[in-house]
């Protein structure tokens, strides 16, 4: 218990202790956030915050949005009977938090073995400056629309790699 705890007072390990529930009600509202919320770690409890972080920071945009938010919040107060606003974070997959344990996805694939490779050379001295992930992705993404004029739904590619990668299918209403 730290100092500014009170005796009494919920943290991120009772949380985690009643996930299950949580997760329960929050599908009882919304599969969808469900299944987004099952990738997520309650890391702490600041005043009446809970963070929670995810593994990547499209999903803790995604999770953090305000309609998503307010269905765990009631989860959370039918729950644990609080009324705490949410963050979530991005946290690196190789970070840890004090006292949580390592959550293991039942359907993650186990790392491929990484050849061995040679150091890169350094980028030369005009060289452009490194670009976000995100920026990448939609740049290569149109570039790939303007090769290929008969491009393909991307929520029916979605559900193709979730199906593939995850084992996912889809839920209909």
């Amino acid at each position: 218990m730290t100092r500014e705890q009170a005796p009494g007072h919920l943290d991120a390990a009772a949380v985690r202790r009643v996930w299950q529930a949580l997760l329960d009600a929050v599908r009882e509202q919304s599969r969808t956030i469900q299944a987004l919320l099952s990738n997520a770690t309650a890391s702490a409890v600041e005043g009446n915050t809970l963070v929670l972080t995810l593994p990547n920071a499209p999903l803790a945009r995604r999770l953090g949005e305000e309609r998503n938010a307010e269905v765990i919040k009631r989860a959370l107060n039918t729950v644990l009977g609080v009324d705490w606003q949410l963050r979530c974070e991005h946290v690196s997959a190789d970070a840890s938090f004090p006292g949580t344990p390592k959550q293991t996805p039942r359907n993650r694939r186990p790392a491929a073995p990484q050849p061995q490779t040679e150091p890169e050379p350094p980028a030369p001295a005009n060289a452009a400056p490194p670009v976000d992930d995100d920026e990448a992705m939609l740049a290569e993404t149109a570039g790939m629309s303007r090769e290929h004029p008969s491009r393909r739904d991307p929520e029916e590619v979605a559900l193709a790699l979730l199906a593939e990668e995850l084992g996912a299918r889809r839920i209909d209403p």
